[in-house]
């Protein structure tokens, strides 16, 4: 079963040509520094005339990079429900052809379900695609997740299979935007408040802050699982990187409600 573009036409460009001519001019308008190997990174997942840019701040690493897994972990938005879900098909399409996925087996192992719960009209994996598509040389396969309720027992979950697929053979993938529907000056206030934490390496209190509404993000778990599985990896104290940070006051949007994304890079050490 392969599944079906949901969101192409309004998050993206239905047209082969478009979309790929889009996305080379968000690719061509960045500039990236040199950290070294990707681990994976923290991407935002709204329309791409929002948030493109900021993603391109991420993908920019992954130009004719090649890998054998992507593994993305990703929010339900529409779908309600415990664990994590992933494709129960073998493929997941885009105006620029099919990916293949894999590992559902293995998963399955962990407790994660293969379903279409959390795939049927969910964008925020989609969305991801179209950039790995365009950036990465060709051969790898999509171990594709979505977690329902972010739950303590899901971010866990989240954690010990991310620590597992952790490879330089492998490339992590984590959708979430940041604060929504707040003033043009709230947002970037409480945005700053989530990305400081990251910079500072105080993961702890970016747990409390949320769980007292300081800061916001609708992929927080998956977030969460991403940072506590890169910290149990290294021996050393490597930090996260903030990459980039933009909301939609700043893109396509007026400023009176506003959506914050932000890239984060987390890099081998060697």
């Amino acid at each position: 079963m392969i599944r079906k573009p949901a969101v192409a036409g309004a998050f993206y460009p239905h047209d082969k040509e478009a979309l790929n001519r889009q996305i080379d001019e968000f690719l061509d308008s960045v500039i990236v520094k040199d950290y070294g190997d990707p681990i994976g990174f923290v991407c935002p997942h709204a329309g791409y005339i929002y948030s493109g840019f900021t993603a391109a701040n991420s993908f920019k690493y992954l130009k004719d990079r090649e890998y054998e897994k992507v593994i993305i972990l990703a929010p339900s938005h529409f779908d309600g429900y415990n664990g994590i879900t992933t494709w129960i098909g073998d493929g997941i399409e885009t105006p620029l052809g099919v990916v293949k996925t894999t590992d559902g087996d293995k998963l399955e192992k962990y407790g994660v379900q293969k379903s279409q719960l959390g795939f049927g009209r969910e964008h925020s994996l989609e969305v991801e695609l179209p950039f790995l598509q365009k950036v990465l040389k060709p051969g790898w396969k999509l171990v594709p997740m979505v977690m329902g309720l972010q739950s303590y027992e899901s971010i866990t979950l989240g954690k010990n299979i991310l620590h597992d697929y952790i490879s330089k053979k492998n490339l992590i993938i984590i959708s979430s935007d940041l604060s929504h529907y707040h003033p043009y000056d709230k947002a970037k206030t409480i945005d700053g408040h989530f990305l400081n934490f990251i910079e500072l390496d105080r993961i702890q209190d970016l747990q409390d802050a949320h769980e007292n509404g300081l800061v916001e993000a609708c992929g927080f778990g998956p977030i969460m699982s991403f940072l506590n599985s890169v910290r149990n990896i290294y021996k050393k104290n490597i930090k996260p990187k903030v990459l980039n940070y933009t909301n939609s006051g700043d893109t396509a949007g007026d400023r009176n409600s506003v959506v914050g994304y932000t890239s984060i890079g987390a890099f081998w050490d060697d």
